[in-house]
């Protein structure tokens, strides 16, 4: 319980989480990022954690991940799922369907989303982005989405 003057404490253990207690789920989700040869950036850094550098210690807090315009499949989004802070989820490839996006609607702290040339997405599919109420950026060109 948070007491009064300990604001910034508790909202730093509520980001990062109790003694910095790393979450297995999330270290899962990196090691996959790291193994499909992407990077990934932590909250309150600005240099990338590239392929084969060691996972930093205590608590992962991810902000962004970049997999380097890799053919991302659903079920790789789904190991994903564990990044609740994720912010930023650049351009991912053309093999994401509406299965791919319904993994993405647990990111809540997401801000921008590119889907750039997904062709494998629908009108349906995008009724999963109503659960993201932070995102302010969506990219959507080349893509088979209606003007409705």
């Amino acid at each position: 319980m948070c007491r009064s003057g300990w604001g910034i404490m508790c909202l730093l253990l509520a980001i990062v989480g109790c003694a910095g207690k790393r979450d297995p789920a999330v270290v899962t989700a990196v090691e996959q990022i790291h193994k499909l040869g992407g990077t990934f950036i932590l909250h309150g850094a600005t240099i990338p954690v590239k392929p084969g550098a060691p996972l930093p210690s205590g608590a992962l807090s991810v902000r962004e991940i970049n997999l380097n315009q890799k053919l991302v499949r659903d079920a790789q989004l789904e190991v994903l799922k564990p990044l609740k802070q994720l912010q930023e989820l650049p351009r991912q490839g053309s093999h994401l369907t509406d299965v791919g996006l319904s993994h993405i609607q647990d990111f809540k702290q997401l801000q921008e989303l590119d889907l750039h040339k997904s062709l494998h997405i629908t009108d349906k599919g995008l009724e999963s982005l109503k659960y993201l109420p932070r995102l302010t950026k969506l990219e959507l060109s080349y893509t088979r989405i209606s003007d409705k």
